[in-house]
């Protein structure tokens, strides 16, 4: 049988590209309406009225809500340069500060697009490879999985009497999700040995780039503290929203509801987690007896933040990383 001539061939491509990205369209607006109506569905189960958003929103509050975002973000450039620095990679502090706003801003465009963004510029300002780069990914995922898992073990211990039957397989939950998370943190890259061959041939280079990753204790602990540090901060966070609404509630019980729904942080379903935390802590609020009203007012006057503060700071950001040059050379964790 003859093979076809190119020309004859050629339309096909076109189309399956575009069929592709018809498919990525449609994903991307049933994502943001699902984000959309969960966020309706917060605003309906709240009930909540409109002084009570601007009572959360006090200059005070925000204030305190910005201050503590930035150092969050300060906490989340050592946790992305360290590996980088550690690997012989250039990557600068100021560099990963912006990088990580233009990846919210993207993530909340597109669910994980984001992602694609953050390695792309990974990849030509600090001169890893591929593979290494991808290794960064699933390692710093488990160690924000881990330090989530152990906050939420410590909060349900304080509030074991408050929660009654459900507080112990709560904890037991926190702590086996803490285990398995240290178990793939530590062997991880060993299992990709035990992968089909055309998968070993594509994941060599993450593969050894996960192994000395988890060689490295000093700084799989140095990471783990900065993990937590920014669980806290994003707590705090919350934190400074509940206190200015006026909730007469002990800091334990908010804490409790804050560490139970911090895993829907770790979930990109629907552009930025749109609606998926908002609805994580209004259910788990209802569940722990917390006034739902004050809860979805806290949950939405901190989704309006979080978009305004990503979206004015995502301009600056590109600006940046397309004005600076890329780095000469390696540079030591302490510069």
């Amino acid at each position: 049988m003859t093979e076809a001539p190119p020309e004859e061939r050629s339309p096909a491509l076109p189309t399956k590209t575009r069929r592709i990205r018809r498919r990525q369209q449609l994903t991307a607006l049933g994502s943001w309406l699902l984000g959309l109506a969960l966020l309706v569905a917060v605003a309906m189960a709240g009930d909540f009225s409109r002084e009570q958003v601007l009572q959360v929103l006090s200059p005070l509050a925000v204030a305190g809500w910005i201050l503590v975002t930035l150092l969050a973000r300060l906490l989340q450039v050592e946790i992305l340069v360290r590996p980088i620095y550690a690997w012989g990679g250039t990557l600068g502090r100021s560099d990963a500060f912006w990088l990580g706003w233009l990846r919210s801003f993207f993530n909340q465009v597109v669910p994980l697009s984001g992602l694609a963004v953050y390695a792309g510029v990974i990849k030509r300002r600090s001169g890893l490879a591929w593979g290494q780069v991808a290794a960064l990914a699933s390692p710093q995922f488990l160690l924000a999985l881990l330090a989530s898992s152990l906050f939420g073990a410590v909060m349900v211990s304080t509030n074991l009497e408050r929660l009654g039957n459900t507080g112990l397989p709560l904890l037991a939950a926190f702590l086996g999700v803490g285990i398995l998370v240290a178990v793939l943190i530590a062997r991880g890259g060993h299992g990709l040995s035990f992968a089909p061959a055309f998968i070993r041939q594509r994941l060599e280079t993450a593969r050894e780039a996960w192994i000395l990753f988890s060689r490295r204790h000093d700084m799989l602990w140095g990471l783990l503290v900065l993990h937590i540090l920014s669980t806290l901060f994003r707590a705090t966070r919350l934190w400074i929203l509940f206190a200015a609404s006026g909730a007469d509630l002990p800091v334990a019980l908010i804490l409790l509801l804050i560490a139970v729904s911090d895993f829907s942080f770790l979930l990109q379903i629907t552009p930025g987690g749109l609606g998926i935390k908002e609805a994580a802590l209004v259910g788990i609020a209802a569940f722990l007896g917390i006034d739902t009203q004050i809860t979805a007012a806290v949950a939405l006057a901190d989704r309006v933040l979080i978009l305004s503060i990503t979206t004015l700071l995502a301009g600056p950001g590109f600006w940046a990383l397309r004005r600076a040059a890329t780095p000469a050379g390696p540079r030591s964790p302490d510069s």
